[in-house]
């Protein structure tokens, strides 16, 4: 049996409005993008793209970083792909691992919105002095298609 439309509030969240508010426009698809890097002694890698799929937009809302040694620490810093820097600075590996290597999923609060054909780029600097890697990212998120 359908829902029964009614008029819905324009100015609040489809979620307050109830299941009669949402519509077949879009379809999510969950995607996880997978990348590898290894880092020399000391070595800071700079703008480093993944590309994103042409065919839809991407919300991206956790990330795993899993490093081959636990506790070789590098920090990393992410942009989109118009510069703009999703952190002030850069990050310590530590927040995203733990003592096995790999860590629970770093949730994005907000997830980013990355329009479909853009990319997301990693800036690294290697901290242990030795090399470090392959270091496994993990991408989560959703493609939306309209």
């Amino acid at each position: 049996m359908p829902l029964s439309q009614r008029l819905n509030n324009p100015l609040a969240p489809a979620a307050f409005n109830g299941l009669s508010s949402i519509t077949p426009d879009f379809e999510d698809l969950h995607l996880c993008k997978s990348w590898a890097v290894t880092l020399n002694a000391n070595q800071i890698l700079l703008n480093q793209a993944i590309p994103l799929d042409t065919n839809a937009d991407y919300f991206w809302f956790a990330l795993t970083i899993k490093g081959p040694i636990p506790n070789q620490p590098f920090a990393v810093r992410f942009s989109d792909s118009t510069g703009y820097e999703m952190s002030d600075s850069f990050i310590s590996s530590m927040l995203f691992t733990n003592n096995v290597g790999i860590g629970a999923p770093y949730v994005n609060e907000p997830v980013y919105w990355l329009p479909a054909g853009s990319s997301i780029n990693v800036d690294l600097i290697e901290q242990s002095g030795a090399t470090n890697g392959p270091i496994y990212f993990l991408i989560q998120g959703l493609k939306r298609f309209k």
